[in-house]
């Protein structure tokens, strides 16, 4: 979930780099307007307000690109006052309504008011001095800048009016945004001496094999506009979920994942255009001993592995079965290290959710089916934890009762799952006892060996064709 320190870590860092940019312009004054008097006309800006628009591009180890949809976020700033506004229009989709999100921030009283118009929930909370000091007067940040991270580049036009574009070459990790600017242009309005329009392009391997290309575009610049009197005081409708406190201490987990906040349906989309993925799956009844299965999964392709060694039992042995399944195919085997017997099944004729791979269980949420809880640290990854409200079982829509809990972990940088739990009433059940799961060391879009898909019995191993057969007759043949 967004929080926001003093203007936002977001909102701050967006509007800082653009007036930050500005400090490091040497503008001649007989062609536009001088240094110093570009810092006097931000300090003297009455208001600002801004359109952001930003992208991310990640490319895995072997190259393979993956493109996040465009997020877009409006800005207000006027005296000790921001407002953050989440179109519901995106590009991944249209919501049908005016805003996904509002938020509002009091600098001076720091008081902060959030409202989630797509869940229906609002939070009202004071930012505590601790945290509130991080983020000072962007003002008072510019001075940090020289006119040595800036070089002119000339006159341009920017939709007919008249700007000076100057070429970015760092802002030394301002607010925790960029560590290096790798492509930044600003234009400044040579009429006003105010920016115009910021670009910035800067690179990011979080494991030094994933690359993440993040483009931001702030444009639409709006300087000294006049709001009115109750622009800033952000009315909560009638009828959401209301929670109160001190964040102060939520804060601190969300700062540490510096976590922008972005539609759901962003989460499902990275799922769908994901190459590959693998994770362990835990899963018990009650106080029976948690089975663990590990999958892998790629384009058609998905190997389940029941390790030998279980919570319950050790079976002395790597696997104790096997099941590969060729979804485009039809076709499936299970390898029994038990019984040491292969057996191959065609899946001709059988419903799709029957082999469905539990990814599939995340494709079918939208933003409705979801409610952000708050940004963590999840073992040292920074994340975005979201409430389920509703879930796929058996290939059925499952919407969780008062007693039940689900919970989802995304990670922040990537935009795709990390963690799954859940606790559930199985359908049939006593309505007291609990199926429990949980979703871990989910890794995303990493080439898998072919070997581990190929449909092939092990030397040795008793062949069985699984298909129903008219006379009921043994086919089984051992394996060469």
């Amino acid at each position: 979930m967004f929080r926001i320190a003093r203007y936002s870590s977001l909102a701050a860092a967006l509007l800082l780099m653009v007036v930050g940019a500005s400090v490091a312009l040497f503008i001649d004054r007989g062609a536009s307007t001088a240094f110093g008097q570009v810092i006097d006309n931000i300090k003297k800006a009455t208001s600002v307000s801004v359109t952001s628009k930003q992208k991310r591009v990640i490319a895995d180890a072997v190259g393979r690109i993956s493109e996040q949809p465009t997020i877009e976020l409006t800005f207000y700033l006027g005296g000790d006052f921001m407002r953050m506004e989440m179109p519901g229009k995106q590009e991944t989709g249209d919501a049908k309504i005016p805003l996904l999100m509002a938020i509002v921030i009091d600098g001076k009283t720091k008081d902060v008011v959030q409202v989630d118009y797509a869940n229906k929930t609002a939070q009202k909370f004071k930012l505590d001095d601790k945290r509130a000091k991080q983020f000072n007067n962007p003002v008072e940040e510019l001075t940090k800048l020289t006119g040595k991270d800036a070089e002119l580049v000339g006159d341009e036009d920017l939709g007919g009016r008249k700007t000076r574009l100057y070429r970015l070459k760092d802002l030394h990790g301002a607010f925790g945004i960029v560590d290096k600017v790798d492509d930044g242009k600003l234009w400044v309005d040579r009429e006003t001496g105010l920016p115009a329009k910021l670009a910035i392009q800067t690179n990011n391997s979080p494991d030094g094999k994933m690359k993440i290309t993040t483009s931001i575009t702030i444009d639409d610049f709006k300087w000294n506009e006049h709001f009115k009197e109750d622009f800033f005081k952000l009315t909560i409708p009638e009828g959401f979920k209301v929670s109160e406190g001190n964040a102060g201490a939520n804060l601190e987990k969300t700062s540490e994942a510096s976590a922008a906040p972005f539609p759901f349906s962003l989460v499902v989309d990275n799922v769908k255009k994901a190459t590959s993925v693998t994770c362990t799956i835990k899963s018990g009844f009650g106080s029976m001993p948690k089975m663990e299965i590990k999958y892998y999964v790629q384009g058609d392709l998905m190997r389940m592995e029941i390790p030998g060694k279980q919570e319950g039992h050790d079976a002395k042995m790597p696997f104790t079965q096997v099941v590969v399944f060729d979804l485009g195919a039809k076709k499936s085997a299970a390898i029994d290290f038990v019984s040491k017997t292969f057996t191959t099944v065609s899946m001709a004729g059988r419903p799709d959710e029957q082999m469905a791979d539990p990814i599939d269980t995340l494709v079918h949420l939208a933003d409705k089916d979801v409610e952000r809880i708050d940004a963590e640290m999840l073992h040292g990854r920074k994340t975005r934890a979201y409430k389920l409200l509703r879930v796929d079982v058996g290939g059925e829509q499952h919407t969780l009762k008062e007693d039940e809990r689900a919970k989802l972990w995304v990670d922040a940088e990537s935009g795709l799952p990390v963690r799954l739990e859940a606790e559930l009433l199985p359908p049939g059940g006593d309505g007291k006892t609990k199926s429990s799961v949980a979703m871990e060391d989910l890794q995303w879009n990493k080439p898998l060996d072919p070997g581990l898909f190929k449909l092939e019995a092990p030397e040795g191993f008793k062949v069985i064709d699984g298909n129903m057969q008219p006379d009921g007759a043994d086919r089984s043949e051992p394996s060469k």
